[in-house]
């Protein structure tokens, strides 16, 4: 009897909820990354601790500590 095991690796890249909290996320699940508005611009959406919503295939969404251009380098770090 031939039995095939099929492996698959789920890179995942770690952020920082706004509480501290940890969490690892899945790069090939993203979709939008919206930064916070500019310093001194009026932020009527985001608490001042989020940088970077980060939205997912499936309409999720997750606020997270890291600025977009860290969370987008980290994404392109994982495709390589």
């Amino acid at each position: 009897m031939n039995s095939h095991v099929i492996l698959a690796a789920v890179e995942l890249i770690t952020l920082h909820m706004v509480d501290g909290r940890v969490i690892q996320i899945n790069p090939k699940q993203v979709t939008q990354l919206v930064s916070s508005p500019p310093a001194g611009a009026p932020n009527t959406v985001l608490i001042d601790s989020v940088h970077c919503v980060v939205r997912f295939v499936d309409g999720a969404h997750l606020s997270v500590a890291e600025d977009c251009e860290t969370v987008r380098e980290l994404m392109e770090g994982e495709e390589r």
